[in-house]
This record gives C-alpha cells, sequence and structure tokens, in this order.
C-alpha cells in the first residue's frame, strides 16, 4: 500500500500511467482508478492553465498564444527531485534571493554566474538565441526548430550537486522545467511591472529575454517580434499568473521587496526556512538580504 502514496498531482505525463499501475497493481481497481482520475485532472488543470495563458497572449498579439496553446504538456524526463527554482526573472531581486538561498545552505546557481555549474544554463540559453542577442535574427523555421528543441531538452541534466537555480533561462522555460521537476519548490520573485519593465530596459536591452515562454530569439531589443513598454509589462504580469496557476500552493513561495514592509521583509528569511523545510533555523533577525 506504501508504494502508491504519491502526490499524484505532480505527475503530468499521461504515460506514467503505465508505471503508476506496475506499481500499484496490487491494489484495488478502485484505488487505481482514483490515482488515473487524479492525474487526468492535474493534467487537465494545466490545460486550462496554459489555454488561458495563451488567450492572454493572443490580446497583446494576433496568435502570439499559439505555439503554447499546442504544447503537449510532456517532458523528454521526469525527476523526483525537489529542486528549487527560482520563476522570477532577471531584475525581481535574483541576486538577493541566490544569496539568501546560500545563507541557508543550498548550493545555487544564477544565470551563468557560476563557473563550476553554467553548463546546464548555456545548454538551454543556446537553444533560445544565445545568451546575447545573435548576429543573424531567428526567422519563422529557426523559431519553429528553437521552439521543438526547447521542449526535448533534458532538464533533469541539472547536476545533482546543485539544490537551487535562478533567472534566466528559467523563468522564460519556467512550464518546461516544472514539467521536468513536478516536486520541485518554487520561488517567485517579482516586481511592480512597469518599473520592472523600466529597470530590465536600462540593464538588460541586448541580453534580456522577453517575459514569455519560450522566447526563442525574442530579446528586449530585437528579435522577430518587439515589443512596446505596456506590451512588455503586461507579459510580465502574465508570465508570473501563469506561475500561479500551475504550481501547488504548497510549492509556491513568492517575495516582493518593492511592495513589502520592513517588518515584513524581516520575517522573510524565517518563513523562506521554514517553505524549504529547515528546521530550527537560528536566523530570526537576519534581514533577507539585499543585492539589487
Amino acid at each position: 500500500m506504501a508504494a502508491c502514496h504519491h502526490h499524484l498531482f505532480f505527475l503530468t505525463l499521461p504515460r506514467l500511467v503505465s508505471a503508476l499501475e506496475s506499481q500499484c497493481q496490487q491494489i484495488e481497481g478502485l484505488s487505481l482508478m482514483s490515482q488515473k482520475i487524479t492525474l487526468h485532472s492535474w493534467t487537465m488543470k494545466l490545460r486550462r492553465c496554459i489555454d488561458s495563458y495563451a488567450d492572454s497572449l493572443d490580446k497583446v498579439r494576433p496568435n502570439l498564444g499559439l505555439s503554447m496553446r499546442s504544447h503537449p504538456l510532456t517532458a523528454t524526463a521526469i525527476s523526483e527531485r525537489n529542486v528549487i527554482l527560482g520563476a522570477g526573472s532577471g531584475s525581481t531581486a535574483t541576486h538577493s534571493l541566490q544569496k539568501a538561498l546560500r545563507l541557508l545552505g543550498f548550493t545555487t546557481s544564477h544565470y551563468i554566474d557560476s563557473h563550476k555549474h553554467h553548463q546546464w544554463a548555456l545548454q538551454i540559453l543556446n537553444i533560445l538565441g544565445g545568451p546575447g542577442a545573435p548576429a543573424v535574427p531567428m526567422n519563422v523555421s529557426t523559431v519553429s526548430t528553437c521552439k521543438q528543441q526547447a521542449r526535448l531538452f533534458n532538464y533533469t541534466s541539472l547536476s545533482s550537486s546543485i539544490d537551487a537555480v535562478l533567472d534566466t533561462p528559467v523563468a522564460e522555460m519556467f512550464f518546461n522545467i516544472f514539467l521536468s521537476f513536478p516536486r520541485a519548490r518554487v520561488i517567485l520573485t517579482t516586481r511592480p511591472s512597469a518599473d520592472w519593465v523600466k529597470s530590465r530596459l536600462a540593464q538588460d536591452l541586448d541580453d534580456g529575454f522577453v517575459p514569455l515562454q519560450e522566447p526563442c530569439g525574442w530579446y528586449l531589443g530585437s528579435g522577430p517580434m518587439m515589443f512596446n513598454r505596456t506590451e512588455l509589462a503586461f507579459l510580465f504580469d502574465l508570465n508570473n499568473d501563469l506561475v500561479r496557476c500551475i504550481v501547488p500552493k504548497t510549492q509556491l513561495f513568492e517575495i516582493d521587496v518593492w511592495k513589502e514592509s520592513k517588518k515584513q521583509k524581516d520575517t522573510i528569511m524565517m518563513d523562506l526556512a521554514r517553505f524549504l523545510g529547515i528546521r530550527n533555523f537560528r536566523g530570526k533577525h537576519i534581514p533577507f538580504p539585499n543585492a539589487f
């Protein structure tokens, strides 16, 4: 009986049903049927989240959501690791979060800053067009190839020595990564969208991606599709809403240091430690790092 005590709402691949049947073949048919229903319900929830996201993208530009709407909701591989995923875009205090996680004892990789652990992120970035705008922009054909490669990439190849990954390309490829790590603990750093656009354009115009899922070759300052500030702010908010939609509440922790009071900031480290399962954390008076 214990073998069937899985959090089945995490399992997003239909092919996993057969694996569950093998593990639970000693359980009565009703129990197995309940598991299938739960799996189906979770898959349907993902589909609703993606369809809503795609519909909203279409409001920005016609057919902008077409690709996401056709997403198969599958991953090349699934890992049971409860890695920490930073779902927030760059310029949302991700460096601060990196410092906080390191204070809590987690090996944390941010963008490609870590020489020891940057290969995984670089592989994903190269699919999207590279860490900087390429000399030759992607066209319709290469964008299509990019999206296919993005969905076929084995995200579970992340080194076992890494506890947490933050910033680009995690935010831009979050849906595919979460499908691969359905037990992940997700930390969403965010800020007021207009402020985010202003900061991002000032700092990362050439190498910052448009804030949407699978932004193949779409940089803030170049690419096959250009967006104005209002559109970028809307896309930023949509991306955050997608994270809130697909991640179970028990697996999601949000931080917005621009909106929280000093008193709230003073408790972030304690709350974060509790969320990450750290018991007896002796950091009641440790403030959340300020690295922005």
